[in-house]
């Protein structure tokens, strides 16, 4: 798996250098060839594992279908297909698009396709979950235009990346990122300073992670570049110290030596972590197995709430109030019945009593007044049946 994920030819296997070091892990190992690896070896295995998948597939009912696509390490455009259902997850397929142009319309008919290649009833399928770029929108709906029993689902982890690529964006946070980035960039590219912040990184009982690059897809990672300047800002004088009374240590750019001595940048660093943590803690949750319809809601709720109960000084007031309209921009996505009823079925939203502050934080987030009806309905039943 190592191989093939790393893009690593068949052929490695025949260096004798590779040889040699697969016959100190295990001398009484025969080391297949690439040609019997390549071949009968990964084709066994291939073919054992899909039908292993296809029996638990085809027992499935009431299942969720997810579809995604990226660009591999050869440079082809790939879709993949996963059907889940509680705690199972199986690919149902793996399709090369790149001689392909995916529009809407040709996504559809893939995954129909695809359902259908593998002996998966469309009557089972009960969700279609995909990220929300305005093909991937099309594709949802097409989808239950076709098939009505599936109900289509946006991405809620995606969705609240989103949130922090907005938050990112805005003009408070900006310099601080580019400034972080700076420092972990330079620490991590560094092999005397970076070995010398570890040092006194095994110091500290609190800090276990070093300094984290951010990842430009993942803007939930901005929390980890930003939290590690944070934790890291006594060992960046550390370090800074030592240059200067250590003629024989390399110099610290000046670039670098300034931001370091700049308290007002970790201070406002500071800041933007605060802000930023109720959004990062919503998709650590909602990235749980057990994250339900409902909980992308009440996530949006919790963080909105937090966030407004935050004691700001007054130059932060204006990044607060933006971070808040982000949420609330962002939470009109989810302004459809499905996401309404899921979150009034968690139980600390659907007793009667708390109806009227469930009301009052919906209101708060902004959602339209149909959606908001359904509350009311739910909450009338619920005393009918009381």
């Amino acid at each position: 798996m190592a191989m093939i994920s790393s893009n690593i030819p068949f052929s490695t296997i025949n260096d004798p250098c590779m040889k040699a070091f697969f016959g100190r892990l295990c001398s009484n190992f025969p080391l297949p060839s690439a040609d019997l690896l390549s071949s009968r070896i990964l084709s066994e295995v291939y073919t054992t594992t899909l039908i292993e998948i296809d029996v638990k597939i085809r027992s499935m009912t009431d299942v969720t279908i997810t579809m995604d696509g990226w660009e591999d390490n050869s440079g082809n455009s790939v879709y993949g297909f996963m059907i889940m259902k509680n705690d199972t997850e199986q690919i149902l397929d793996i399709v090369d698009m790149s001689k392909r142009r995916p529009t809407a319309v040709v996504l559809k008919n893939e995954i129909l396709q695809v359902l259908n290649r593998k002996l998966v009833d469309q009557s089972s399928v009960i969700a279609f979950v995909t990220d929300s770029p305005t093909t991937m929108v099309a594709v949802r709906r097409q989808i239950q235009e076709q098939v009505p029993n599936i109900i289509p689902i946006r991405c809620c982890l995606h969705h609240f990346n989103l949130v922090a690529k907005d938050i990112a964006k805005l003009r408070f946070p900006k310099n601080i990122i580019k400034k972080n980035s700076r420092l972990v960039t330079f620490f991590n590219s560094s092999h005397y300073w970076k070995s010398y912040m570890k040092d006194w990184m095994k110091t500290q009982v609190d800090i276990h992670l070093y300094l984290q690059p951010m990842c430009e897809t993942r803007w939930y990672s901005l929390m980890l570049v930003c939290l590690g300047v944070e934790n890291f800002e006594r060992g960046f004088q550390y370090c800074l110290s030592h240059s200067r009374n250590n003629p024989n240590s390399p110099t610290i750019p000046v670039d670098i030596s300034t931001i370091i001595e700049d308290r007002y940048h970790f201070a406002d660093n500071s800041l933007f972590v605060k802000i930023l943590k109720p959004v990062i803690d919503a998709i650590g949750r909602l990235e749980g197995r057990d994250a339900s319809v409902g909980d992308v809601l009440a996530e949006f709720i919790n963080a909105k709430q937090a966030i407004s109960d935050l004691d700001i000084a007054n130059q932060g007031q204006v990044f607060k109030n933006e971070v808040l309209q982000i949420l609330s921009d962002r939470a009109k996505s989810y302004d459809e019945a499905i996401y309404i009823v899921g979150l009034y079925l968690i139980p600390r939203y659907c007793i009667i009593s708390s109806f009227s502050r469930s009301f009052q934080l919906l209101q708060n987030i902004y959602f339209h007044t149909h959606c908001i009806t359904i509350l009311f309905i739910f909450n009338n039943l619920k005393g009918i049946e009381r």
